[in-house]
């Protein structure tokens, strides 16, 4: 069993993937997200604020199209996640001001946190067909089909019928980590909610399966007009090409650049004064990200060396607000009309009630039950 086990952990995360198109993803049964086909998600001078003065978040502006994908990078504790939380509407324990469009409702979006929150009784099969079934998008006859399609997806068939386990407890071993994050991201994925929000999914998956997650994203976004916001721990340069659009986040939340990732390195090298200046700061052989973290990040060495690269964010952050790249972003929220605060959605993503859902979610429920008493070894 050892052996097993041992071997099961080396292979989990290189599973070999079907190819995408968008069509496929056109064919997959939709539900009541689905149909919305997205939104335009726009925000203007968002700032997070704790309890004790803290600012972590410093007047972020931008806007995200439909069907498409925003990378969210930056050091950390840089204020990624707290962006994330701000425009879904999950954002807790700290005062929020400035505007987003639409109204942000948890009701009307999806959200992967960077933990997993699983049933490590239940397999990974099982765990999707639950998903589909309580949230009440897909008709009853199509959740099946739907279910076998996401697995396919995301490089799950294999793995099926493997309990999901806890990556803890070697009597509930079950998936490994990268496994469970992608159960964790199909179930999200079967609803096709118009907003999906994921922070850091492919942190602790290898580089082929991190990619394939980052490709399953892009094409499900411009298949269904997915509206999708990832924020992304050192990623690769195949990682950032399924983004349509990078924002860069600086220590003490301060936003330094959203655009085309391409538009990266030129906008740095103007805003550091010359490729002399960006040869010094970019570490050997390192990419143009590389470089942004490092200018982005807040050295804590001496004061000097802190006090150094404070001076070189706020350059980056009052370059970037004097770029031509902000002026059209400034345009295009004026289009939109992000000012407009509490700008709704009408509800959307909010499944009818009705007695017949009210009876299948109870048995979904009941049935959930007697399976974790029955797989329970108490």
């Amino acid at each position: 069993m050892a052996i097993l086990t041992q071997m099961h952990d080396s292979r989990s995360d290189n599973v070999q993937l079907p190819p995408e198109t968008v069509e496929d993803w056109s064919a997959l049964p939709t539900g009541t997200f689905a149909r919305d086909k997205g939104a335009i998600l726009s925000f203007d001078k968002l700032t997070a604020t704790l309890p004790d003065g803290t600012v972590i978040l410093d007047g972020a502006s931008g806007i995200v199209h439909r069907g498409k994908v925003l990378g969210i990078v930056g050091p950390s504790a840089a204020g990624k996640t707290t962006l994330m939380l701000a425009l879904s509407g999950r954002l807790a324990g700290a005062r929020l001001t400035g505007h987003v469009a639409p109204h942000p409702r948890p009701s009307e979006s999806a959200f992967v946190y960077q933990q997993d929150a699983l049933c490590s009784y239940l397999t990974a099969r099982e765990t999707l067909w639950l998903a589909a079934t309580l949230r009440g998008h897909l008709p009853t006859a199509r959740v099946a089909i739907a279910v076998e399609s996401m697995l396919k997806r995301l490089g799950l068939a294999d793995v099926a019928h493997r309990p999901v386990g806890d990556g803890r407890s070697s009597t509930r071993r079950g998936m490994s980590g990268g496994e469970r994050k992608r159960v964790s991201i199909a179930a999200e994925l079967l609803s096709q909610p118009p907003l999906l929000f994921l922070d850091e999914p492919t942190s602790g998956l290898d580089s082929y399966a991190a990619v394939t997650v980052m490709r399953t994203l892009s094409t499900a976004a411009a298949a269904i007009e997915q509206t999708t916001v990832v924020s992304l721990h050192q990623p690769t340069a195949q990682m950032l090409a399924c983004c349509d659009e990078l924002l860069l986040l600086g220590a003490g939340g301060k936003l330094l650049f959203l655009a085309a990732p391409a538009e990266l390195g030129h906008h740095l090298t103007s805003a550091l004064g010359g490729s002399a200046t960006t040869s010094r700061l970019r570490p050997p052989l390192g990419s143009d990200l590389e470089l942004a973290l490092v200018v982005a990040s807040l050295e804590q060495g001496s004061a000097e060396a802190a006090a150094e690269s404070l001076k070189r964010i706020e350059v980056l952050m009052t370059a970037w607000l004097q770029s031509e790249l902000w002026r059209r972003r400034q345009e295009l929220l004026g289009v939109v009309g992000v000012g407009v605060e509490g700008q709704g959605t009408s509800g959307r993503g909010c499944s009818q009630w009705s007695l017949s859902l009210g009876i299948r979610r109870w048995r979904c429920l009941v049935w959930r039950a007697w399976r974790l008493a029955g797989a329970s070894p108490s």
